[in-house]
C-alpha cells in the first residue's frame, strides 16, 4: 500500500460495556456490522425477525446469502431496539413508496431515520434522529470494465476526474464515486427519479466530505453532506445526510457470548471530528 491510496477507516473496538450510547437529536452514528456469524447467533436473530423477512431470507439460492440476509436485519433490529429501548423482534418496519424502511411513533412520525447496506460480510448501518440519511458499503473487487460502467453511469464531470487517477488507484477511485453517489440517491429516498449522471461527487478515494454538484433544477433545495471513506481494507463506504458539519460517531459490534447460552454485543465506538460541510 503506498500512501496515496486508501487507508481504512477506524472503528476502533470498546469491551468494556454493553450500552449502545445515546444518539443526540443533531448526530449520526454509523455502525459496522459483522454479517458472518456462527449458527447459534443465527437462531437467535432469525427469532427476532417478522415473518416477511423470515420469508425473504429464505427465497435465497444459496445459504450463505440467506445467512447474511438474517444478519444483517436480526442486527438492524438489535441496534434500532437499543435506541428506541424496546426488544428488536417488537420492531415493526414500515416501507416507502421506493421500498425504504422506517419505524413510526405513536403520532405517525418517524421514530429513528436509519439506512442499511451490505457487501458480502459487511453491512453499514447509518441511525439520526430526525435527519434523512443514506449510506453505502462496497467491497472492491476488480472490475475490466469499469470505466465503461462509469461511461454509463456518471457525469461528465466525474469521468474527467476519474481519467486523471492514477492507473493503480482508478478502481478505488471508482468506488469512491460510486457509493458517494448511492448515499446520496438513498438518503432521498431511494431515487425520487435523480438519475447518477444528474450530479456530480468528487471521485477521490480519501476520508473526506465529497462536493455535491448538481445540474440546474435536478436536485432537491435541501443541502446534503456526504462523507466518503474506507471502513475496512478492500472496502469503501459512504454517508450522506441532509445536514452540513453534522457531528458522526462510528461504532462495530463485536460478538461476545454468556454463560447462559444468550448473545450479548458490545459497541466499538470512536467520535470522530465535525465533517467539513460541502461548498
Amino acid at each position: 500500500m503506498t500512501s496515496r491510496q486508501p487507508k481504512p477507516a477506524a472503528f476502533p473496538q470498546l469491551i468494556d460495556t454493553n450500552d449502545i450510547p445515546a444518539l443526540g437529536q443533531e448526530e449520526v452514528h454509523l455502525w459496522l456490522l459483522p454479517l458472518s456469524q456462527p449458527s447459534n447467533m443465527l437462531d437467535a436473530l432469525t427469532a427476532t425477525l417478522d415473518t416477511q423477512e423470515v420469508a425473504r431470507a429464505s427465497r435465497f439460492r444459496l445459504a450463505r446469502d440467506q445467512h447474511r440476509f438474517v444478519a444483517a436485519r436480526g442486527l438492524l433490529r438489535h441496534v434500532l431496539g437499543s435506541y428506541l429501548g424496546v426488544a428488536g423482534r417488537r420492531l415493526r418496519f414500515e416501507y416507502g413508496a421506493l421500498g425504504k424502511p422506517f419505524i413510526l411513533n405513536d403520532d405517525g412520525q418517524p421514530e429513528l431515520q436509519f439506512n442499511l447496506s451490505h457487501s458480502r460480510d459487511w453491512a453499514l448501518l447509518g441511525v439520526t434522529r430526525k435527519l434523512a440519511i443514506g449510506v453505502d458499503i462496497e467491497a472492491v473487487r476488480e472490475i475490466p470494465d469499469a470505466m465503461e460502467i462509469a461511461l454509463q453511469n456518471f457525469a461528465p464531470g466525474e469521468i474527467a476526474a476519474l481519467r486523471t487517477v492514477e492507473t493503480n488507484r482508478r478502481l478505488d477511485a471508482f468506488y469512491a464515486c460510486w457509493t458517494r453517489k448511492e448515499a446520496y440517491v438513498k438518503a432521498l429516498g431511494g431515487g425520487l427519479g435523480l438519475a447518477l449522471d444528474r450530479f456530480e461527487v468528487s471521485v477521490e478515494p480519501i476520508d473526506d466530505a465529497a462536493v455535491v454538484v448538481c445540474n440546474e433544477g435536478t436536485c432537491p433545495p435541501d443541502t446534503y453532506e456526504v462523507l466518503g471513506f474506507a471502513p475496512l481494507s478492500g472496502f469503501r463506504g459512504a454517508v450522506a445526510v441532509r445536514a452540513l458539519g453534522i457531528p458522526v460517531r462510528r461504532l462495530r459490534l463485536v460478538r461476545r457470548f454468556q454463560n447462559n447460552g444468550r448473545m450479548s454485543w458490545t459497541p466499538k465506538m470512536r467520535r470522530v471530528a465535525k465533517v467539513e460541510p460541502c461548498p
